[in-house]
C-alpha cells in the first residue's frame, strides 16, 4: 500500500507495528512529518524501520511512542535511511524525548553516534545530515 500526501505540508500518523505494512508513504511538497505511535520492546540493537518506509520527509517524530527495554538496547538510523526516506536536500529531523534518546543510536559507514544531544545537527558527510530535537 502506497500513502501519498499532498503539495502542502503533511503528517502521516502511524502505529509501529504497522510501519513494514505501508510500502511508502511520500510526503511530496511542503514540510511533511512522519509521527510514530504504539509502542516497542528492545531485545538487543535493531534498525529503526527499513529502506522504503518513507519517502520525502523532513520530520521523524517519535515522540509517541513507548520504547521498552534496556538503555544499552538501541533504535539504529542509518545515513542510508536518512538518504532514502528524504528528498534530495537530505536532511532530516528527529523529534523524540529525553527517555528515547537512550535508545537511539546514529550510524553511517565509519561512525556510530550512541548518545544523542538535543538540538545538534550530526554531519554524515555528502549533504546528509540529522538534527535531533529532544522536548
Amino acid at each position: 500500500t502506497t500513502v501519498n500526501g499532498g503539495t502542502g505540508a503533511d503528517t502521516f500518523t502511524l502505529d509501529f507495528s504497522n510501519l513494514s505494512s505501508i510500502t511508502t508513504k511520500d510526503g511530496a511538497g511542503g514540510s511533511d512529518t512522519a509521527k510514530i505511535t504504539g509502542s516497542h520492546t528492545l531485545a538487543a540493537d535493531e534498525v529503526f524501520g527499513s529502506l522504503g518506509n518513507f519517502d520525502n520527509i523532513e520530520v521523524l517524530d517519535i515522540r509517541s511512542m513507548t520504547i521498552g527495554g534496556a538503555d544499552t538496547n538501541e533504535f539504529e538510523i542509518t545515513k542510508a535511511m536518512i538518504q532514502d526516506w528524504t528528498d534530495s536536500n537530505d536532511d532530516l529531523k528527529l523529534e523524540l524525548t529525553a527517555d528515547q534518546a537512550e535508545n537511539i543510536k546514529l550510524t553511517d559507514n565509519t561512525t556510530t553516534h550512541e548518545v544523542v544531544t538535543d538540538n545538534t545537527t550530526y554531519d554524515f558527510n555528502d549533504g546528509v545530515t540529522l538534527t535531533v530535537d529532544i522536548i
